[in-house]
């Protein structure tokens, strides 16, 4: 059994790589094309909600952040991740 779930992890990290290669490329986009751009990139078949339950992980986590435009279309726009005020300086630029 630990094989099938360091299987699912496995894809669960690579669907979340290419989940955040393509909001690197895509600021506003429909979930029908993220599903299409994870299917052509991953080899084998996933679950249809996994390229969406995986962004909203990724969310959760602080990788990524979105904001969904028109619920209905399913539209969304990629937002700046918002980093604690504390986390804030270590990312701030020095001059």
């Amino acid at each position: 059994m630990g094989s099938d779930r360091q299987e699912r992890e496995r894809v669960r990290s690579r669907i979340g790589s290419l989940i955040l290669e393509f909001c690197r490329q895509n600021k506003t986009f429909f979930m029908e094309e993220l599903r299409s751009y994870v299917g052509r990139n991953l080899v084998g078949c996933i679950a249809p909600d996994s390229p969406g339950r995986i962004l909203r992980q990724l969310r959760q986590q602080g990788e990524l952040n979105y904001k969904v435009v028109l619920r209905r279309q399913s539209l969304y726009r990629v937002m700046p991740v918002e980093r604690p005020a504390e986390q804030a300086e270590l990312f701030a630029e020095t001059a």
